[in-house]
């Protein structure tokens, strides 16, 4: 548990780093990414990948918070306790952990009704995609990461 809310937070996630952006939360620094940024994220500071932290651009952030997934907090952690940096792993692996995910967001930072916004958003899409698919035979998908 956080002492206070933290100011300069680092999002280690292109996704995460999208969802606190909408939230209205101010981001110190984030990973890099060749992705399409919304206009206010493209020039604030890019601290690598997601497996491959820069922890010197990271630390000259001034960031007293970072997000990642779990998977990589693990290899990180001890690194950040060092730098006394506080760092929690964020499942949204799957779509209910994300839904899950922005609601606690939306708590966390004073947010809630934007956050709800999100949310409908989600469920909206959700809805014309599942009526799109009504009644059609499900294909076989295989994925491979």
């Amino acid at each position: 548990m956080l002492e206070q809310r933290p100011e300069k937070i680092v999002p280690i996630s292109y996704s995460i780093a999208l969802i606190l952006n909408e939230l209205g939360v101010e981001l110190a620094a984030m990973t890099s990414t060749r992705r399409e940024l919304p206009d206010n994220l493209v020039d604030i500071p890019k601290v690598g990948n997601p497996m491959r932290p820069d922890i010197e651009k990271i630390v000259a952030s001034g960031a007293d918070l970072i997000i990642m997934s779990p998977r990589f907090l693990v290899k990180h952690t001890a690194t950040f306790d060092e730098h006394n940096i506080a760092s929690i792993g964020i499942n949204n692996s799957t779509y209910p952990d994300t839904l899950k995910l922005i609601e606690n967001f939306g708590i966390a930072f004073n947010a809630k009704d934007k956050a709800q916004e999100i949310i409908d958003k989600f469920r909206d899409r959700e809805k014309i995609i599942l009526d799109r698919i009504s009644g059609k035979e499900a294909p076989r998908v295989m994925i491979m990461h």
